[in-house]
């Protein structure tokens, strides 16, 4: 939920989120709904492709220093051996391999 709006401001310098959905996300995160604007961020890269999921990834790794959270889930994901990348084509409603699972549940 950290992070959301510097993902979005980098999605959209991409030329993968209009201005019209980088203004819905932006103004979630200013009223506070950290929670609804992820979600929405979230749902928005899964729509536009594999791109929209490797500039997403990218955008964590330029960005996780700055978001403790974020750089914990990721330090472990490395940890267990994942590459983000691999991961790019999963698809909502298709099985994440157990240990990415573990990783999601513990950082809920």
């Amino acid at each position: 939920e950290e992070g959301v709006d510097g993902v979005n401001s980098l999605l959209t310098y991409e030329w993968i989120f209009s201005g019209q959905e980088h203004r819905k996300i932006t103004e979630l995160v200013e009223k506070g709904n950290r929670t609804d604007s992820s979600k929405l961020l979230i749902n928005l890269v899964m729509e536009k492709g594999t791109k929209a999921r490797r500039v997403m990834w990218e955008s964590f790794v330029k960005i996780r220093h700055g978001v403790p959270k974020l750089d914990k889930i990721l330090q472990e994901i490395q940890e267990l051996g994942s590459d983000p990348f691999d991961y790019m084509n999963i698809r909502r409603g298709s099985e994440l391999p157990s240990h990415l699972k573990d990783v999601q549940q513990k950082h809920k």
